[in-house]
């Protein structure tokens, strides 16, 4: 199951940029062949998107689909698509380089768990205490302390 649908990357990049960078085989842009590459490509950077997450703190694969999973699904698989139909000259910029970056950026504040996807279910107990009163943190004096302590008066 693809975690992006035909018309979530259509509503991302336009119909008309993906089915050309979809169509290898200079087929009819909306030919059946075209239709099932997009899926495709789908597919697979949905498979890419559960290995990239697997071990962190999210149950993959998602049930509900949080909306961010469906943005990455649909960037990711034109890109995919975009760079397997054209090599870019030696030297030349990657025009994706800067979203390719980004989405770097989300998996590794995934992991970290500074970003937040919503309402799917976690693979792990993530503790959250709401309204528990904090333990007093209690130190023991050392000499240190103390030396210290007499230094700065």
């Amino acid at each position: 199951m693809a975690y992006a649908t035909l018309q979530d990357i259509f509503q991302r990049w336009g119909e008309t940029n993906v089915r050309e960078a979809a169509n290898i085989n200079a087929d009819n842009p909306k030919s059946v062949a075209v239709t099932r590459r997009i899926k495709y490509f789908l597919e697979m950077q949905s498979h890419e998107i559960e290995a990239r997450l697997r071990g962190c703190a999210y149950k993959v694969p998602f049930d509900p689909i949080p909306p961010m999973i469906v943005v990455l699904c649909a960037e990711m698989a034109y890109i995919a698509m975009f760079h397997s139909k054209r090599s870019l000259p030696d030297g030349s910029p990657d025009p994706f380089v800067h979203v390719i970056a980004k989405h770097n950026q989300i998996f590794a504040d995934i992991h970290a768990r500074r970003f937040r996807l919503g309402t799917e279910q976690h693979a792990i107990d993530i503790p959250m205490v709401v309204g528990a009163k904090r333990p007093k943190a209690t130190f023991a004096q050392n000499t240190n302390t103390k030396i210290i302590q007499n230094v700065y008066r």
